[in-house]
């Protein structure tokens, strides 16, 4: 599995959680300082930092908290072949409800892929995507299926090296 949408959203969500930290610690000695020297801009700029920071650094935390959770579920699933959500709850230490809710959120938000989520328990999806029949190339001499040999294609019979131009209609370039 493919973690790169998991780790950019942990790797946006601790850049703004450690934003709103500063600001908030920031924002105090800019309000003080701003109101001893009535200096209203840094004032206010430290009332807006301070209450940015003070109302959302918490959120921010929660939320990396929460991505960084994802990330090990989708890690339970991928690599530690754990598909119900009573063993995943065990495995994580979370109540079952919590991790019914989070995997429904992961497959939803495309963190685990691949999988159907039923009755409490994950599976693969069988349902593939729709492809074309895959045709074997024929020789133009012998009319023998071509085989792939050393990465070329060859005729197991005539020794006919393959040139495949035209893979649509099955048929080989030395026609």
């Amino acid at each position: 599995m493919d973690y790169n949408a998991i780790e950019q959203n942990i790797s946006k969500k601790f850049k703004l959680a450690i934003w709103l930290t500063v600001a908030f610690v920031v924002g105090i000695p800019c309000l003080i300082v701003g109101a001893v020297k009535h200096v209203w801009v840094v004032m206010a700029l430290g009332i807006a930092m301070t209450v940015a920071g003070f109302y959302g650094m918490p959120m921010a935390w929660i939320a990396y908290m929460t991505a960084k959770g994802y990330k090990r579920l989708a890690i339970a699933i991928e690599q530690e072949y754990l598909y119900e959500y009573k063993a995943l709850a065990k495995h994580l230490g979370k109540p079952k409800r919590d991790i019914d809710n989070a995997i429904k959120t992961a497959i939803t938000k495309r963190y685990i892929k691949g999988y159907v989520y039923e009755n409490g328990v994950l599976r693969l999806n069988d349902n593939a995507r729709q492809q074309s029949p895959l045709t074997a190339v024929k020789c133009a001499f012998c009319g023998a299926a071509l085989v792939v040999e050393d990465g070329s294609l060859i005729c197991p019979y005539c020794r006919t090296l393959a040139q495949v131009n035209n893979v649509e209609n099955g048929t080989n370039g030395n026609e």
